[in-house]
């Protein structure tokens, strides 16, 4: 593979004036008499922060990491080109530039950086093999010269999220990184060496999900390693909890459990001091998170210190110092330390711009859910914790984007990636795939930091540590499986229909992608997921980057990952979410469709197909006349965060479904014929589930069970077996007179009530009062009927809807 190395212009110089001018003047404020006011007031000056570099590319970069040595800065940046990716090495000193290539083609993720020169540095990221999955991938640039990619991990098991930390004096190099093992997401680390790895070694718990990696290199060389990971609370834990994997100078190993309260704490970054210890800084948010309302309602900065195997808190809470609502809306802490020993915080905040949500936006009301997010910085020292300073162009969306690292000389540098959205929002340019390339997505970088020292940790009372056991007992549902016809069927279950802060209209609550798969795989509790973020939101890029991390969490009998979005504003014929088996490329096709019957004429050769949802919706009503079964299989007939579009009287109806003709009874009337399936949309958590009866978990496998209709819908996780003469939910059977119905049920609660309709009438009425009911009855009506289902309802409201089964005529 060509290097590409080369004199290329310095990308500071192609910057412009602006990193020489932020220097001059942090160098005049340091020579100055006022060195202490400005150490009164903190760790950055607007100068530092206002006026930051820009890092060109010749791409638009979607995932960065950032290293130093002393005077020189490196950057390792993902592009996106075509159908593929691109990974670039940039560095600066004041003498030389580099421009480096380290890999192009193929699907690449979370590329991480060491510097370990002057002029060397070691690049690890994680690559998609179609035969082994994601593997770790490394490569070296020393003195110009680039050396061949190596594989650090094969196997069938998925490898990602990779972290590095250099230890200087030892000359050694660790990595921890996420991986999956029997379905199991946990961390591990390893020292990294040309040929491979060394000592490598699994540090989570057995029975727990476990992510984001944080590693560092102690004072006395030990690493340490912090993530989070969910501990269901049925099993003694703390729902997301975020533990510290430590060796004593004896080499004993233990885990920590640093946060202390239940709830979702998660995202740690680490900081080592010279005295031995080690910050560890996360986020929370609250004790209900992933089963009560959105995934982002609330978000703070947690810190403490940990030493010889203690941890306690600093005088003085990093949320106090914040401003409304940075105190509340904080989150993805990042640490460094600087020569003087001070801590340096960097932090996404959430800033709602209100004139944006008056003007565009009328419907969402002084507390509305569009958002921008930005970065800022807070020191702490021996005297307390400096005035909080926003990071100039640094708006974009929730996920980390900025990251903090010190120079050998304790030099503090900021690197960043952006995106303007908070621009085109406020000018009102729609922020999506066709804004103009000065609002693409840039690095920027800055250097600079300063004030009063903190030569040994605070006076704060250190506590005991929290050692864990190791093992912690999952609470997962279990999943049956049933028989009919001679074919064998397991139950999944699967939200279909999940947002993230790609999607402009609920960016404030609905998370991260990354979040999505943590709430999935942990108190969710699902099988499958697609996030289907709007079309009109996604960028090119954004949507290669979801169809990554589906193929990521994707592993055949464990989980899946499916690829999709949703079509909604400005689109006639109603709100659709569309599903493709296949990876599309970055382009988001098709979108250009305008009406129904042109979308399905793309979708021909596509191997995709749409579920609508809000059926009955003011303002948007689905046009039932362009219906095609091939491509709409089964319509989302409950929504967690809306409620039901069965019908006009129907149970849990939402608030806006008053069409009249346009609700699923309706259509079922008119002779259509598609399954029953329940998704979130927005903010919902947990109360909302689509049951699909599949014969294997795979891509194949959930597809396969959508287009056969053998699927149910409910509002928490019911099982539901519903079948007519012994054929299935969906299914089609050729019956005359008194055909069998027979329904089991498997409740979250005692069972109010399981009713057969036929015809969209209520039948037949059963009254169980337990958790569990077996019902079997014939209809011996006179009249032959063009369809049954099944709807149970339980005493505390939750509610299930079985597919129809149709009489074949």
């Amino acid at each position: 593979m060509s290097s590409d190395i080369g004199s290329s212009p310095s990308f500071w110089r192609r910057a412009g004036w602006a990193l020489l001018i932020s220097t001059v003047v942090f160098v005049l404020l340091h020579c100055t008499d006022d060195r202490a006011a400005k150490s009164r007031r903190g760790a950055w000056t607007s100068a530092d922060l206002q006026h930051p570099a820009k890092i060109v590319t010749d791409g638009e970069p979607t995932a960065v990491s950032w290293a130093t040595w002393d005077d020189v800065i490196w950057c390792a940046c993902l592009v996106t080109e075509g159908s593929q990716d691109r990974l670039l090495l940039k560095g600066e000193s004041e003498e030389r530039s580099w421009d480096v290539v380290i890999a192009a083609g193929g699907r690449m993720l979370w590329p991480t950086i060491a510097a370990v020169g002057s002029a060397a540095v070691v690049v690890v990221w994680a690559e998609h093999d179609d035969a082994k999955g994601w593997q770790l991938r490394q490569r070296r640039f020393s003195d110009g010269a680039l050396t061949e990619t190596q594989s650090l991990t094969e196997g069938s098991e998925s490898n990602g999220w990779p972290r590095l930390a250099f230890d200087r004096e030892r000359d050694r190099l660790w990595l921890s990184w996420q991986s999956s093992h029997e379905g199991e997401w946990g961390i591990e680390l390893a020292r990294v060496l040309e040929p491979g790895l060394k000592e490598r070694q699994r540090l989570s718990s057995p029975g727990s999900h476990a992510f984001a990696p944080a590693l560092a290199v102690l004072s006395d060389g030990r690493p340490v390693v912090a993530w989070d990971a969910y501990l269901p609370v049925a099993s003694g834990g703390r729902d997301f909890e975020v533990r510290l994997w430590t060796r004593d100078p004896k080499g004993k190993e233990s885990i920590v459990a640093v946060s202390d309260r239940p709830g979702y704490d998660a995202r740690p970054s680490l900081a080592a001091d010279a005295q031995g210890g080690v910050w560890i800084a996360w986020h929370a948010d609250r004790g209900d998170w992933g089963r009560d309302r959105a995934l982002n309602q609330q978000r703070q900065l947690r810190l403490v210190y940990y030493r010889d195997g203690r941890i306690g808190e600093p005088a003085g809470d990093p949320g106090r110092v914040l401003p409304e609502p940075l105190n509340r809306l904080a989150s993805n802490p990042q640490l460094a330390t600087d020569a003087g020993g001070g801590l340096h915080l960097l932090f996404t905040g959430l800033t709602i711009p209100q004139q944006v949500q008056a003007e565009r936006f009328p419907g969402l009301g002084k507390n509305g859910k569009a958002a921008v997010w930005e970065l800022f910085t807070l020191r702490y020292s021996s005297e307390g914790w400096s005035a909080v300073q926003p990071v100039s162009a640094s708006d974009g969306g929730a996920r980390p984007r900025g990251e903090l690292t010190a120079d050998r000389n304790g030099n503090v540098v900021i690197g960043w990636l952006a995106d303007g959205r908070r621009k085109a929002m406020e000018s009102g340019v729609d922020f999506d795939r066709r804004r103009p390339e000065s609002a693409r997505s840039m690095l920027r970088v800055a250097r600079g930091g300063g004030g009063p020292g903190l030569a040994a940790p605070p006076a704060f009372s250190l506590e005991a540590s929290r050692v864990v056991d190791k093992r912690a007992e999952s609470s997962r549902i279990s999943r049956p499986t049933i028989e009919a016809g001679g074919q064998r069927y397991q139950l999944v279950f699967a939200d279909l229909h999940r947002h993230t802060d790609i999607s402009r209209c609920a960016s404030r609550t609905d998370g991260t992608l990354m979040e999505a798969y943590r709430y999935a795989l942990g108190p969710g509790e699902l099988d499958v997921l697609c996030t289907t973020d709007h079309v009109t939101d996604t960028r090119e890029t954004a949507w290669w980057e979801i169809q990554k991390l589906a193929d990521y969490f994707d592993r055949p009998g464990r989980f899946v990952g499916l690829y999709g979005y949703e079509r909604a504003e400005g689109s006639v014929g109603g709100h659709k979410n569309i599903f493709f088996r296949q990876r599309q490329g970055p382009q988001i096709l098709p979108a250009t469709a305008q009406t129904p019957r042109e979308l399905w004429n793309q979708l021909e050769d596509r191997d995709a197909f749409g579920i609508p949802h809000m059926m009955a919706a003011r303002g948007h009503a689905t046009d039932w006349s362009s219906f095609d079964g091939r491509f709409e299989p089964v319509v989302e007939i409950y929504q967690g965060v809306r409620g039901a579009y069965e019908s006009i009287d129907g149970p849990r109806r939402a608030s806006d479904a008053a069409v009249t003709g346009s609700f699923a009874q309706d259509a079922l009337a008119d002779g259509l014929r598609f399954g029953f399936v329940a998704s979130s949309d927005h903010d919902s958590v947990s109360e909302s589930y689509a049951g699909l009866w599949v014969k294997e978990l795979t891509r194949d496998g959930v597809f396969e069970a959508i287009r056969a209709r053998r699927c149910f819908a409910a509002s928490s996780p019911i099982v539901l077996d519903f079948r007519v003469d012994g054929v299935l939910a969906g299914g089609e059977v050729a019956w005359s007179e008194a055909p069998e119905i027979s329904v089991s049920v498997r409740g979250t609660g005692p069972i109010d009530r399981i009713e057969i309709l036929a015809d969209g009438q209520v039948v037949h009425t059963e009254r169980p009062s337990s958790e569990r009911s077996e019902l079997r009855w014939r209809d011996e009506g006179s009249e032959v009927r063009r369809y049954y289902y099944a709807r149970v309802i339980q005493s505390d409201g939750h509610v299930g809807w079985a597919s129809p089964v149709f009489r074949r005529d």
